[in-house]
């Protein structure tokens, strides 16, 4: 078997020109790349109706990076990692709820929704600086239009005895799929609004 062996100038241009033609050659998570994350804080469902903007999303090179802000720096996971367990996020927070180990707020990760399926791609963090779901709170999204994230969800997870429900339009409406699933199935890409409980 030959192999062929190319001067490294032809292999820098020929990536060069992929990352000039997609405009985001390294933007999902391929072979290890890290993709964004962006923390969000999830509103309570008694509000989603109100018409106070939302706070605006804190934006990370990597779901590392958003996981660390979330939790004020309680729970750190490698960069090349695309996911965090309960068991993580548990080990990095027990009994330290009140104040981060940066001194800033800690917040509980309720979900996790990715743009790719398998839990890949680029990435939303939603967090709560309240009561978490195993504990009665209720949390939403009413409303994704106008947003990146709007019908382009493929995957998501969810935390703190949470479970996401996904509607299709906006204020819970529509087809709908429960889960923490890789693969949205039916509603791959069909996401307006979201409903932790």
């Amino acid at each position: 078997m030959r192999l062929l062996r190319l001067p490294l100038p032809a292999v820098l241009g020929a990536a060069a020109l992929v990352a000039g033609v997609t405009g985001q050659a390294f933007a999902t998570t391929v072979g290890g790349t890290p993709a964004p994350s962006c923390v969000v804080k999830a509103r309570p469902a008694s509000a989603s109706t109100l018409p106070t903007p939302p706070a605006p999303p804190r934006c990370f090179d990597d779901l590392a990076g958003a996981v660390a802000y979330a939790t004020g720096g309680l729970v750190h996971i490698a960069p090349t990692v695309n996911t965090v367990t309960q068991n993580q996020l548990d080990g990095g927070t027990r009994g330290a709820r009140a104040r981060g180990a940066d001194g800033s707020d800690s917040g509980t990760i309720i979900g996790i929704e990715y743009q790719d399926s398998g839990y890949s791609g680029a990435s939303r963090v939603y967090e709560v600086n309240a009561t978490p779901c195993s504990d009665g709170g209720n949390y939403s999204e009413p409303d994704l239009r106008g947003d990146s994230f709007d019908d382009s969800i493929s995957s998501a997870r969810a935390y703190a005895g949470c479970q996401a429900t996904h509607y299709q339009y906006a204020q819970y409406t529509g087809s709908l799929q429960a889960c923490t699933c890789s693969s949205m199935g039916y509603m791959d890409d069909r996401t307006t609004s979201i409903y932790w409980n």
